[in-house]
Protein backbone atom coordinates (compact mmCIF):
# COMPACT_ATOMS: atom_id res chain seq x y z
CA UNK A 1 0.00 0.00 0.00
CA UNK A 2 1.35 3.41 -0.95
CA UNK A 3 2.20 5.56 2.08
CA UNK A 4 2.14 9.31 1.54
CA UNK A 5 4.30 11.81 3.42
CA UNK A 6 3.07 15.39 2.96
CA UNK A 7 4.98 18.54 3.88
CA UNK A 8 3.49 21.99 4.14
CA UNK A 9 5.89 24.92 4.43
CA UNK A 10 5.52 28.33 2.80
CA UNK A 11 9.31 28.54 2.41
CA UNK A 12 9.75 27.42 -1.20
CA UNK A 13 13.49 26.78 -0.86
CA UNK A 14 13.10 24.64 2.25
CA UNK A 15 10.30 22.65 0.61
CA UNK A 16 12.49 22.09 -2.46
CA UNK A 17 15.36 20.88 -0.27
CA UNK A 18 13.01 18.46 1.47
CA UNK A 19 11.84 17.12 -1.88
CA UNK A 20 15.43 16.62 -3.05
CA UNK A 21 16.22 14.59 0.06
CA UNK A 22 13.34 12.21 -0.67
CA UNK A 23 14.48 11.72 -4.25
CA UNK A 24 17.88 10.51 -3.05
CA UNK A 25 16.91 8.65 0.12
CA UNK A 26 16.25 4.94 -0.28
CA UNK A 27 15.50 4.10 3.33
CA UNK A 28 12.39 6.31 3.62
CA UNK A 29 9.23 4.18 3.13
CA UNK A 30 7.03 6.99 1.76
CA UNK A 31 6.04 8.81 -1.37
CA UNK A 32 6.51 12.57 -0.89
CA UNK A 33 4.16 15.40 -1.78
CA UNK A 34 5.03 19.01 -0.92
CA UNK A 35 2.82 22.09 -0.54
CA UNK A 36 3.84 25.73 -0.20
CA UNK A 37 0.28 27.08 -0.29
CA UNK A 38 -2.19 26.20 2.45
CA UNK A 39 -5.22 26.18 0.16
CA UNK A 40 -3.53 23.64 -2.10
CA UNK A 41 -2.98 21.36 0.90
CA UNK A 42 -6.59 21.70 2.03
CA UNK A 43 -7.83 20.95 -1.49
CA UNK A 44 -5.62 17.86 -1.69
CA UNK A 45 -6.93 16.60 1.66
CA UNK A 46 -10.52 16.83 0.48
CA UNK A 47 -9.98 13.72 -1.66
CA UNK A 48 -6.81 12.10 -0.28
CA UNK A 49 -5.60 10.52 2.94
CA UNK A 50 -2.00 10.62 3.99
CA UNK A 51 0.11 8.65 6.41
CA UNK A 52 2.30 11.48 7.74
CA UNK A 53 1.68 15.23 7.63
CA UNK A 54 4.47 17.65 8.59
CA UNK A 55 3.31 21.24 9.09
CA UNK A 56 5.05 24.58 9.44
CA UNK A 57 5.30 26.08 12.92
CA UNK A 58 2.87 28.96 12.29
CA UNK A 59 -0.22 26.81 11.61
CA UNK A 60 -3.03 26.32 14.10
CA UNK A 61 -4.94 23.05 14.47
CA UNK A 62 -7.45 22.33 11.72
CA UNK A 63 -10.10 19.60 11.80
CA UNK A 64 -9.34 18.50 8.25
CA UNK A 65 -5.76 17.70 9.26
CA UNK A 66 -6.81 15.35 12.06
CA UNK A 67 -9.43 13.66 9.86
CA UNK A 68 -7.26 13.12 6.81
CA UNK A 69 -3.83 12.26 8.25
CA UNK A 70 -2.84 9.28 10.38
CA UNK A 71 0.11 11.05 12.04
CA UNK A 72 0.69 14.80 12.30
CA UNK A 73 3.98 16.50 13.15
CA UNK A 74 4.73 20.20 13.38
CA UNK A 75 7.95 22.14 13.13
CA UNK A 76 9.25 24.17 16.04
CA UNK A 77 11.90 26.85 15.69
CA UNK A 78 13.14 26.41 19.26
CA UNK A 79 16.43 24.46 19.47
CA UNK A 80 15.96 21.20 21.32
CA UNK A 81 12.24 21.62 20.81
CA UNK A 82 11.45 18.00 20.02
CA UNK A 83 8.37 16.85 21.90
CA UNK A 84 7.14 13.24 21.66
CA UNK A 85 3.69 14.02 23.03
CA UNK A 86 2.97 17.12 20.94
CA UNK A 87 4.89 15.73 17.93
CA UNK A 88 7.10 18.82 17.59
CA UNK A 89 10.19 18.55 15.37
CA UNK A 90 13.03 21.09 15.36
CA UNK A 91 13.15 22.58 11.88
CA UNK A 92 16.65 24.04 11.55
CA UNK A 93 18.62 20.83 11.35
CA UNK A 94 19.55 18.69 8.34
CA UNK A 95 16.54 17.15 6.59
CA UNK A 96 18.11 13.76 7.26
CA UNK A 97 17.90 14.44 11.01
CA UNK A 98 14.31 15.68 10.71
CA UNK A 99 13.36 12.39 9.08
CA UNK A 100 15.33 10.35 11.61
CA UNK A 101 13.36 11.99 14.43
CA UNK A 102 10.04 11.37 12.67
CA UNK A 103 10.81 7.76 11.71
CA UNK A 104 11.96 6.95 15.25
CA UNK A 105 8.74 8.37 16.65
CA UNK A 106 6.67 6.49 14.06
CA UNK A 107 8.32 3.22 15.05
CA UNK A 108 7.41 3.86 18.69
CA UNK A 109 3.82 4.70 17.78
CA UNK A 110 3.34 1.73 15.45
CA UNK A 111 4.91 -0.66 17.95
CA UNK A 112 2.48 0.64 20.55
CA UNK A 113 -0.44 0.22 18.14
CA UNK A 114 0.65 -3.34 17.36
CA UNK A 115 0.76 -4.11 21.07
CA UNK A 116 -2.65 -2.51 21.62
CA UNK A 117 -4.04 -4.54 18.73
CA UNK A 118 -2.67 -7.71 20.31
CA UNK A 119 -4.13 -6.75 23.69
CA UNK A 120 -7.36 -5.63 22.06
CA UNK A 121 -8.20 -9.18 20.90
CA UNK A 122 -10.39 -8.01 18.06
CA UNK A 123 -13.11 -10.48 17.09
CA UNK A 124 -14.39 -10.48 13.52
CA UNK A 125 -17.89 -11.92 13.37
CA UNK A 126 -19.96 -12.59 10.25
CA UNK A 127 -23.71 -13.14 10.14
CA UNK A 128 -24.61 -14.75 6.81
CA UNK A 129 -28.04 -15.45 5.36
CA UNK A 130 -28.42 -17.29 2.03
CA UNK A 131 -31.41 -15.11 1.16
CA UNK A 132 -32.44 -11.59 2.09
CA UNK A 133 -34.54 -11.74 5.27
CA UNK A 134 -35.53 -8.93 7.59
CA UNK A 135 -35.34 -11.36 10.52
CA UNK A 136 -31.67 -12.03 9.74
CA UNK A 137 -30.80 -8.34 9.77
CA UNK A 138 -32.79 -7.87 12.98
CA UNK A 139 -30.73 -10.70 14.47
CA UNK A 140 -27.47 -8.99 13.42
CA UNK A 141 -28.63 -5.69 14.93
CA UNK A 142 -29.64 -7.45 18.14
CA UNK A 143 -26.27 -9.17 18.32
CA UNK A 144 -24.52 -5.84 17.87
CA UNK A 145 -26.67 -4.27 20.59
CA UNK A 146 -25.96 -6.92 23.21
CA UNK A 147 -22.22 -6.94 22.43
CA UNK A 148 -22.08 -3.13 22.52
CA UNK A 149 -23.07 -3.19 26.18
CA UNK A 150 -19.47 -4.15 26.96
CA UNK A 151 -17.48 -3.60 23.75
CA UNK A 152 -17.05 -1.19 20.86
CA UNK A 153 -18.80 -2.84 17.91
CA UNK A 154 -18.80 -1.86 14.23
CA UNK A 155 -21.47 -3.40 11.99
CA UNK A 156 -20.58 -3.40 8.27
CA UNK A 157 -23.71 -4.05 6.20
CA UNK A 158 -22.75 -5.85 2.97
CA UNK A 159 -26.28 -6.45 1.67
CA UNK A 160 -26.48 -6.22 -2.12
CA UNK A 161 -29.86 -4.46 -1.93
CA UNK A 162 -29.85 -2.72 1.46
CA UNK A 163 -33.20 -1.49 2.75
CA UNK A 164 -33.45 1.32 5.31
CA UNK A 165 -34.63 -1.22 7.89
CA UNK A 166 -34.23 1.06 10.91
CA UNK A 167 -34.31 4.83 11.17
CA UNK A 168 -30.58 4.99 11.96
CA UNK A 169 -29.84 3.54 8.52
CA UNK A 170 -32.05 5.91 6.54
CA UNK A 171 -30.67 8.61 4.30
CA UNK A 172 -28.77 9.00 1.07
CA UNK A 173 -25.21 8.40 2.24
CA UNK A 174 -23.02 6.11 0.17
CA UNK A 175 -20.38 5.54 2.82
CA UNK A 176 -19.83 1.86 2.02
CA UNK A 177 -19.36 2.60 -1.69
CA UNK A 178 -16.81 5.24 -0.77
CA UNK A 179 -15.03 2.79 1.51
CA UNK A 180 -14.91 0.19 -1.28
CA UNK A 181 -13.29 2.81 -3.52
CA UNK A 182 -10.53 3.29 -0.94
CA UNK A 183 -10.05 -0.46 -0.65
CA UNK A 184 -9.71 -0.77 -4.44
CA UNK A 185 -7.29 2.16 -4.55
CA UNK A 186 -5.14 0.58 -1.80
CA UNK A 187 -5.47 3.64 0.39
CA UNK A 188 -5.40 3.75 4.18
CA UNK A 189 -8.65 2.08 5.24
CA UNK A 190 -8.59 2.72 8.97
CA UNK A 191 -8.23 6.50 8.61
CA UNK A 192 -11.16 6.63 6.19
CA UNK A 193 -13.24 4.42 8.45
CA UNK A 194 -13.33 7.07 11.17
CA UNK A 195 -14.90 9.55 8.78
CA UNK A 196 -17.52 7.24 7.28
CA UNK A 197 -19.06 5.40 10.23
CA UNK A 198 -22.40 6.38 11.77
CA UNK A 199 -23.81 5.54 15.17
CA UNK A 200 -23.68 6.55 18.79
CA UNK A 201 -21.46 5.36 21.62
CA UNK A 202 -20.18 1.80 21.32
CA UNK A 203 -22.48 0.73 18.45
CA UNK A 204 -21.46 2.08 15.04
CA UNK A 205 -22.42 1.28 11.45
CA UNK A 206 -20.86 1.36 8.00
CA UNK A 207 -23.54 1.24 5.32
CA UNK A 208 -24.83 2.83 2.11
CA UNK A 209 -24.29 1.80 -1.51
CA UNK A 210 -24.47 3.66 -4.79
CA UNK A 211 -25.01 0.34 -6.55
CA UNK A 212 -24.94 -3.37 -5.68
CA UNK A 213 -22.13 -3.77 -8.21
CA UNK A 214 -19.85 -1.90 -5.80
CA UNK A 215 -19.77 -4.92 -3.49
CA UNK A 216 -19.37 -7.32 -6.41
CA UNK A 217 -16.37 -5.26 -7.56
CA UNK A 218 -14.41 -6.45 -4.52
CA UNK A 219 -12.00 -9.22 -5.48
CA UNK A 220 -10.07 -11.79 -3.46
CA UNK A 221 -7.03 -9.56 -2.90
CA UNK A 222 -9.28 -6.69 -1.78
CA UNK A 223 -10.89 -8.95 0.81
CA UNK A 224 -7.54 -10.18 2.12
CA UNK A 225 -6.20 -6.64 2.46
CA UNK A 226 -9.40 -5.43 4.10
CA UNK A 227 -9.17 -8.13 6.76
CA UNK A 228 -5.48 -7.43 7.36
CA UNK A 229 -6.18 -3.72 7.79
CA UNK A 230 -9.14 -4.32 10.10
CA UNK A 231 -7.01 -6.60 12.28
CA UNK A 232 -4.79 -3.56 12.92
CA UNK A 233 -7.73 -1.40 13.98
CA UNK A 234 -7.71 -0.50 17.68
CA UNK A 235 -11.04 1.39 17.80
CA UNK A 236 -13.24 -1.72 18.03
CA UNK A 237 -13.32 -4.98 19.96
CA UNK A 238 -15.82 -6.55 17.54
CA UNK A 239 -16.36 -6.01 13.81
CA UNK A 240 -19.58 -7.59 12.58
CA UNK A 241 -20.16 -8.24 8.87
CA UNK A 242 -23.71 -8.79 7.66
CA UNK A 243 -23.68 -10.66 4.32
CA UNK A 244 -26.56 -11.99 2.22
CA UNK A 245 -24.85 -13.01 -1.03
CA UNK A 246 -21.85 -15.00 -2.20
CA UNK A 247 -18.80 -13.96 -4.19
CA UNK A 248 -15.13 -14.88 -4.02
CA UNK A 249 -14.38 -11.79 -1.92
CA UNK A 250 -17.32 -12.30 0.45
CA UNK A 251 -16.38 -15.96 0.90
CA UNK A 252 -12.88 -14.82 1.84
CA UNK A 253 -14.31 -12.50 4.51
CA UNK A 254 -16.28 -15.42 5.92
CA UNK A 255 -13.28 -17.77 5.84
CA UNK A 256 -11.18 -15.23 7.73
CA UNK A 257 -13.83 -14.44 10.34
CA UNK A 258 -13.32 -15.66 13.90
CA UNK A 259 -17.01 -16.51 14.20
CA UNK A 260 -19.39 -17.35 11.34
CA UNK A 261 -23.12 -17.52 12.03
CA UNK A 262 -25.43 -18.79 9.29
CA UNK A 263 -29.10 -17.85 9.58
CA UNK A 264 -31.57 -20.42 8.29
CA UNK A 265 -35.35 -20.63 8.03
CA UNK A 266 -37.84 -23.36 8.86
CA UNK A 267 -39.45 -24.26 5.51
CA UNK A 268 -38.44 -27.19 3.29
CA UNK A 269 -37.01 -24.71 0.82
CA UNK A 270 -34.95 -23.10 3.58
CA UNK A 271 -33.58 -26.52 4.56
CA UNK A 272 -32.59 -27.27 0.95
CA UNK A 273 -31.01 -23.83 0.63
CA UNK A 274 -29.04 -24.36 3.83
CA UNK A 275 -27.79 -27.78 2.64
CA UNK A 276 -26.61 -26.19 -0.60
CA UNK A 277 -24.79 -23.52 1.38
CA UNK A 278 -23.03 -26.12 3.53
CA UNK A 279 -21.73 -27.84 0.40
CA UNK A 280 -20.49 -24.52 -0.98
CA UNK A 281 -18.80 -23.74 2.32
CA UNK A 282 -17.05 -27.12 2.39
CA UNK A 283 -15.78 -26.70 -1.17
CA UNK A 284 -14.39 -23.27 -0.36
CA UNK A 285 -12.44 -24.49 2.66
CA UNK A 286 -14.76 -22.93 5.24
CA UNK A 287 -14.57 -23.85 8.91
CA UNK A 288 -17.62 -26.12 8.86
CA UNK A 289 -17.92 -28.25 11.98
CA UNK A 290 -15.05 -26.51 13.74
CA UNK A 291 -15.08 -24.09 16.64
CA UNK A 292 -16.31 -20.73 15.40
CA UNK A 293 -19.05 -22.00 13.07
CA UNK A 294 -22.68 -21.75 14.18
CA UNK A 295 -26.15 -21.96 12.66
CA UNK A 296 -29.21 -20.19 14.05
CA UNK A 297 -32.81 -20.85 13.06
CA UNK A 298 -35.10 -17.82 12.94
CA UNK A 299 -38.89 -17.89 12.56
CA UNK A 300 -40.52 -15.59 10.02
CA UNK A 301 -41.84 -12.31 11.44
CA UNK A 302 -43.89 -9.41 10.16
CA UNK A 303 -42.19 -6.20 11.23
CA UNK A 304 -44.87 -4.01 9.69
CA UNK A 305 -43.86 -0.63 8.37
CA UNK A 306 -40.27 -0.02 7.27
CA UNK A 307 -38.20 1.55 8.73
CA UNK A 308 -39.01 -0.41 11.85
CA UNK A 309 -39.56 1.40 15.14
CA UNK A 310 -36.88 0.72 17.74
CA UNK A 311 -39.38 -0.70 20.26
CA UNK A 312 -40.77 -3.15 17.67
CA UNK A 313 -37.28 -4.25 16.75
CA UNK A 314 -36.22 -4.86 20.36
CA UNK A 315 -39.37 -6.90 21.05
CA UNK A 316 -38.87 -9.16 18.01
CA UNK A 317 -38.10 -12.87 18.29
CA UNK A 318 -34.94 -12.40 16.22
CA UNK A 319 -33.65 -9.77 18.65
CA UNK A 320 -34.34 -11.98 21.68
CA UNK A 321 -32.61 -14.94 20.01
CA UNK A 322 -29.60 -12.69 19.34
CA UNK A 323 -29.47 -11.65 23.00
CA UNK A 324 -29.41 -15.30 24.06
CA UNK A 325 -26.71 -16.16 21.47
CA UNK A 326 -23.86 -14.24 23.09
CA UNK A 327 -22.62 -17.00 25.39
CA UNK A 328 -23.07 -19.76 22.81
CA UNK A 329 -20.95 -17.79 20.33
CA UNK A 330 -18.22 -17.30 22.93
CA UNK A 331 -18.52 -13.52 22.81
Amino acid sequence: MERIFALYDSDFYYATRFMEYFKKAREVPFEITVFTQLESLREYLQTNFISVLLLSSDLDEDEIFTKKARYIYQFTEIPGGKDKEQCLIYKYQPVRKVMQDILADLRRKENRISQEAADNQLTILTVFTPKQRQEAFAYALGLQSVLAQQKNVLLINLELLPVAFIAELEGGRSALSEMIYYIKEKKDINIKLKELVDGVGTAEYLWGLDHAADILALDLEDAKRLMEELRRNTDYQVILFYINSVSEALMELMRRSDVLVTVKGRTKYDEALYDTWLKQLQRSGGQLGLEGYFAVELPEEDFGQVPVAADRLRSSKAWRIAESSKEELGL
